[in-house]
């Protein structure tokens, strides 16, 4: 852990603080084009301002040890930037419990994260943040980390689509949003212009997952809207991807 994320933790009066390692390995990485090891670095601390659970991924056993500390270094600052994020409302939060006379409540930082593709020297991590800082429910985001394990570069959609394979996905998108119309807003299919170019996605068991951020396309208690291709419809297989991010490579990006 980081010296940054321990003088964080530190920086308020804790009440409880844990922090530990769980061994979520899989095939030692002694090759790149094999799967790479990971464990899962857990933080856990609650004080009366802010309780953190925090899940964060750290890869182990890397042949190039420079890209390896180079992504655990960007998973613990997201990390990192994402709790002070929280807390930092937290103050002109307890002014106004102070001004209106209630009895503030503990805000929440909690991360989790699943890796959905993890062979060929191509990673793909989604991780949940949620945070609770008040109101009827707390809030959560999905992002993404689309990984070129050779340079430890984050690669997006339009990286790896070119306009016939984005113009058959945002078809199929509308496609959907017209149809089904009791699962998502009204107004989806007309506003939706397609995908962004920093669109959610992950690649998953032969497949491409898009995704979109909760309330974006659907109400909230319908969770997050998510569009499956098969590399297959796409024409468009793992190999091609490693081949199109050595022909497109662009410096690493830690958004």
């Amino acid at each position: 852990m980081s010296m940054r994320l321990t003088r964080l933790l530190f920086s308020c009066s804790f009440t409880l603080f844990i922090v530990f390692v769980l061994s979520t390995t899989v095939a030692k990485a002694s090759n790149l084009a094999e799967p790479v090891e990971f464990e899962a670095l857990m933080v856990i601390y609650h004080t009366h301002e802010i309780e953190a659970n925090l899940e964060i991924p750290v890869l182990k056993s890397m042949e190039n040890e420079d890209i390896q500390d180079k992504l655990n270094t960007m998973f613990e600052d997201h990390a990192e930037a994402f709790v002070r994020e929280v807390y930092s409302w937290y103050e002109e939060y307890a002014q106004m419990a102070k001004e209106y006379d209630f009895e503030p409540h503990t805000f929440v930082a909690y991360t989790r994260y699943s890796v959905t593709f993890n062979e060929a020297e191509i990673l793909s991590i989604p991780v949940t943040y949620y945070q609770y800082t008040g109101g009827a429910h707390g809030m959560t985001e999905i992002r993404s980390y689309n990984i070129d394990l050779r340079n430890g570069n984050l690669f997006e959609l339009r990286n790896i689509l070119d306009d016939r394979q984005l113009a058959t996905v945002n078809a199929e998108i509308k496609r959907q949003l017209l149809e089904d119309t009791e699962s998502y807003f009204p107004e989806a299919a007309e506003s939706f212009e397609g995908v962004a170019d920093n669109q959610g996605f992950y690649l998953k068991n032969g497949e491409l997952v898009i995704y979109f951020q909760l309330y974006e396309l659907q109400p909230y208690a319908l969770g997050f809207p998510e569009f499956i291709f098969s590399l297959d419809s796409l024409e468009l297989s793992i190999e091609q991807i490693r081949h199109i991010l050595s022909e497109k490579a662009e410096p690493a990006s830690d958004s």
